[in-house]
């Protein structure tokens, strides 16, 4: 550089660094000749991408001819102007197969706890009122190995039979165990189960174990025993409190019907037991739901005043209007206790304080508490047939009716109320023949019936006399002071 160059920039140097604005202006210069060239830069790279893009879109046959020469040119810069790292594509690996719906359930059950678990689902479900029949009988045939329980608990008989004898029998077999345990399941309000223990018992079984929780307070011990079937783990019987075995049981009560070495009278005892096994469940299911809708009733009939022209009306179903009558049933009867001479002694020791501690003593309280008023209820239902006998075909509504009313009135819950109903219905089926007669000598015999259920006084003649006389008092006010302004009223309303 000649010295003349030399002297201009040092000129310019000085003026640039000793001149505030001008350095200012410089810079900002500086920047934004920078700042245009990263622009330009970042264009070109979204030419290249679009372009890329527009390649891939347009089809092979549509796009534009370019000479060989021209297409390596363009390549080139394009390669300068993105430098991108270019990374492998990697390859699809290949899907695995999926596993058809048999190699599924086949993995399913080979698992005893899930056999198990299905089995305790449907349980569940029963508990929880969601019931089917079918699908409960299928559930059943999917974990219970069926043919091995026959082959154990009938021997022989089954070895010997043809097959289609052991077709029908099996599928007989596995709707009577279903439908033992809806009956069994179906009223159980809160169901859980244990931690499942599992053992191998030998070479080809596995025991497995839990606990049965009833309603959060009964645990009940139970076994399952499994037998490895086609892969399927199934179960073959069932040990209840680690012991009662349902193989040992069953073998007990089939045995009669088998012991000719045939399976059709088995077969045909099974199909009848299956046409009623509900019958008594689904009874029980009802009264329940009565004995809610009976409870609500109470509260409407306090409103009414209890008045029977409130209560009983056209306007009313015919299961209503039963129920009021009913409730005037059980008043007339508690009429009756009202001058029982033991009341006092029965109520001092009918305290549920005192239950844990009087065991034996509560449980005779209770079971006079449940025969005196059974006794006094059928002493009213034959007035009210004798009043009335085209009502003989409702009275065992009547008196399913009036044991809800009497259990409301008593302050009983659904537990007791189902424990006392089993009671007084059987005690009903026992004497319903004198309800129905209208022989003086019938009303004698429920008297003296109605004595002997307060269990006191046995072997006094003189104590006998003197309460056996009030009784007669107690049980003629009764029948004397019958409302018939309530059959009055009932009698307008029903069609007899």
């Amino acid at each position: 550089m000649n010295k003349s160059a030399q002297i201009i920039l040092d000129k310019i140097y000085d003026l640039i660094v000793k001149n505030k604005i001008i350095a200012s202006v410089t810079l900002l210069l500086g920047i934004l000749i920078i700042f245009y060239f990263l622009i330009f830069s970042i264009d070109d790279q979204k030419v290249v991408q679009n372009l890329e893009e527009e390649n891939q879109t347009i089809p092979p046959e549509n796009k534009p001819k370019v000479k060989p020469s021209d297409q390596e040119d363009k390549e080139t810069n394009l390669k300068k102007k993105t430098d991108k790292p270019k990374y492998p594509i990697a390859k699809n690996k290949p899907s695995t197969p999926k596993k058809s719906q048999k190699e599924i359930i086949n993995s399913f059950a080979l698992s005893p706890s899930k056999t198990l678990e299905t089995l305790h689902n449907m349980l569940k479900e029963i508990s929880r009122s969601k019931i089917d029949d079918n699908k409960i009988q299928k559930i059943i045939s999917d974990t219970y190995d069926v043919n091995k329980m026959l082959a154990l608990i009938i021997g022989d008989a089954w070895k010997n039979s043809e097959e289609k004898a052991k077709i029908t029998l099996r599928r007989v077999f596995e709707e009577y165990i279903s439908k033992n345990y809806i009956r069994r399941f179906a009223s159980i309000k809160k169901l859980e189960f244990g931690k499942l223990e599992i053992n191998k018992v030998g070479n080809n079984y596995q025991m497995a174990k839990t606990k049965l929780i009833i309603n959060s307070n009964e645990e009940i011990l139970i076994s399952y025993l499994l037998n490895q079937d086609n892969k399927n783990w199934k179960i073959f019987d069932v040990l209840l409190d680690g012991a009662i075995s349902e193989i040992a049981t069953k073998k007990s009560e089939f045995e009669s019907f088998t012991n000719k070495g045939e399976l059709k009278p088995l077969i045909e005892a099974l199909k009848k037991k299956n046409s009623t096994l509900l019958n008594d469940w689904l009874i029980r299911l009802v009264r329940m739901e009565n004995f809610k809708e009976i409870k609500l009733l109470h509260k409407s009939y306090r409103l009414n005043n209890f008045n029977p022209r409130d209560l009983i009306s056209k306007n009313y179903s015919k299961k209503k209007n039963m129920i009021s009558l009913s409730f005037y049933i059980t008043t007339m009867s508690l009429e009756i206790l009202l001058n029982q001479p033991f009341k006092k002694k029965i109520k001092i020791l009918h305290n549920d304080f005192l239950k844990p501690f009087m065991k034996k003593t509560t449980q005779k309280v209770e079971r006079i508490e449940n025969y005196t008023f059974g006794y006094c209820l059928i002493i009213i239902i034959r007035k009210l047939y004798i009043k009335e006998t085209n009502l003989s075909k409702y009275l065992d509504e009547i008196f399913d009716y009036s044991i809800i009313h009497w259990s409301i009135i008593q302050g009983f819950n659904e537990k007791i109320y189902k424990r006392k109903c089993n009671i007084l219905r059987d005690l009903w089926l026992e004497n319903k023949y004198l309800a129905l007669s209208i022989d003086k000598g019938s009303l004698i015999d429920l008297i003296i019936e109605l004595y002997r259920s307060f269990e006191i006084g046995v072997g006094n003649k003189a104590i006998i006399k003197e309460n056996i006389a009030a009784l007669i008092y107690s049980v003629s006010k009764a029948n004397k002071e019958f409302r018939m302004d309530v059959l009055k009223e009932f009698k307008k309303v029903l069609i007899i």
